[in-house]
């Protein structure tokens, strides 16, 4: 059927601006895929501003929230005489909604806004199909485009999400604040979306998650902060290695997290770019940042701070450059346990000019793990109890590298540790099954007796109360 949306963002007062456009669109059931093989969502509150329209009145005496809707391919330019966009109905509605409009393609609707007030505290009710309705405070469909400076975004209530993009919606917030009171989320993309926070406020309660999906990207930038009490920035492509993977690009911002979940997690083929951030991980349990199933993890500059472990690589790529790794757990854990098969296992770490410090172990190889390069470590420092942990059979190659801690080997594979570059191992290493070997400039102060399966010194070997054996 037709559905007449409304543009009601100029409503019950007296403006001299356009008081309610109207224009038409397509309704179709919500989640449906349409002809174009987009989701569709309809919202609700357009009609009955469709009705009030045709009847001619339209005030908030006429409807308990004030929702604005667009969905006409224009330009709409809303400054903070904007009265503020609420919806608190207990169906599936948004305070906000921007759709494109469909044509051959789909032609964008674009709203830019100064000092909004935008807030919905509804959703709730019995949804049909299962479950119950979620109520957002913003919803983009379609193309549609959104620009907003000095705005406030609030949620309230359990059964509401911040913001929610679809099918190539793109949204910009910059000097705003998101305040997430509801338990679904801080904000969804989907569909080959985009979101860009710039110097942006994000403070969610309960399990509020920021997900990225489908081939969406979400960037954090100049100064923003998101604190969330038990959510994650989640960054997922779709359940196949065909899906396009999804992108998180974190600069001079900060993310941090008190719950089990990691702070931040990549999956299947995401994109995690983080460029002088700080995060923050309080709970033991989890990471601050993990990559799983061939994500490509991207470090540089920056500090991570966990009381679980720092950095976890599943059957993923890291490099890691410039950063500071502080963990009470593992500052970095590298497996290949428990990783999709759909996904190939490209295990590969890269440490150059990095500080990582472990209460427990600074670099952990788990066991039944799959490395196929070497773990290059250059001009970097680990610093832990045991500095080196080796469960599973890998190469690693230290140049100009500081190693303080013990190097213990936990199977029977065949592993190799390689010192060159005036690099300097400080500890105990017991690996009957490791070749360690030292070039003429590098030093192994040895603080135990110490087992190794074949030494091979150009170097230097200092003994404190130690004594060493070699296999071979």
């Amino acid at each position: 059927m037709r559905n007449m949306y409304v543009v009601a963002s100029e409503l019950a007062r007296g403006h001299s601006k356009v008081k309610a456009q109207v224009c038409a669109s397509e309704t179709h059931s919500p989640n449906k895929k349409s002809e174009y093989g987009q989701i569709i969502k309809a919202t609700r509150a357009a009609l009955a501003c469709a009705v009030a329209a045709a009847l001619g009145f339209f005030s908030p005496l006429a409807m308990a929230d004030n929702q604005a809707s667009y969905a006409d391919a224009q330009t709409h330019v809303l400054d903070d005489s904007t009265p503020p966009m609420t919806y608190s109905g207990v169906e599936d509605g948004a305070a906000l909604y921007v759709s494109g409009v469909a044509t051959v393609g789909w032609q964008p609707t674009k709203v830019t806004g100064t000092g909004l007030v935008i807030e919905t505290s509804g959703g709730g009710a019995d949804d049909p199909n299962g479950g119950k309705y979620v109520s957002n405070a913003i919803s983009l469909d379609h193309y549609a485009i959104l620009d907003l400076t000095n705005a406030q975004i609030t949620t309230t209530g359990i059964y509401t999400q911040g913001i929610t993009a679809a099918d190539g919606s793109t949204l910009m917030l910059t000097d705003s604040t998101l305040n997430i009171g509801g338990n679904y989320g801080v904000m969804t993309l989907y569909t080959g979306s985009a979101a860009t926070l710039n110097n942006t406020t994000v403070e969610a309660a309960n399990s509020s998650s920021a997900q990225v999906q489908q081939g969406s990207t979400l960037n954090v930038l100049d100064g923003s902060k998101i604190t969330l009490a038990q959510g994650q920035i989640n960054v997922v492509a779709g359940t196949t290695a065909a899906d396009a993977g999804s992108t998180l690009n974190l600069s001079d911002s900060s993310v941090s997290s008190t719950g089990t979940k990691d702070t931040i997690q990549g999956s299947n083929k995401a994109d995690l770019n983080l460029t002088n951030a700080t995060i923050t991980h309080t709970n033991a349990s989890g990471a601050a940042v993990q990559a799983n199933n061939a994500t490509t993890l991207d470090i540089t500059g920056g500090n991570i701070t966990s009381a679980g472990t720092g950095v976890y690589i599943l059957a993923s790529d890291a490099r890691i450059d410039g950063a500071t790794i502080n963990a009470d757990g593992d500052g970095i854990f590298i497996t290949s346990k428990k990783k999709s098969s759909w996904y190939e296992d490209i295990n590969a770490l890269t440490v150059s000019n990095a500080n990582i410090t472990s209460k427990t172990v600074a670099l952990n190889v788990d066991g039944s793990t799959t490395i196929n390069d070497p773990i290059k470590l250059t001009n970097s420092t680990f610093t832990a109890p045991t500095a080196i942990k080796l469960g599973s059979k890998a190469a690693i190659q230290a140049e100009k590298t500081i190693l303080t801690g013990n190097i213990v080997q936990s199977d029977m594979s065949s592993s190799s540790l390689s010192l060159s570059q005036e690099s300097t191992l400080t500890g105990r290493v017991d690996a009957m099954f490791t070749t360690l070997s030292l070039d003429d400039t590098s030093l192994w102060n040895m603080t135990d007796p110490s087992t190794v399966g074949n030494l091979t010194n150009d170097g230097g070997i200092t003994l404190g109360n130690a004594s060493g054996s070699t296999g071979t």
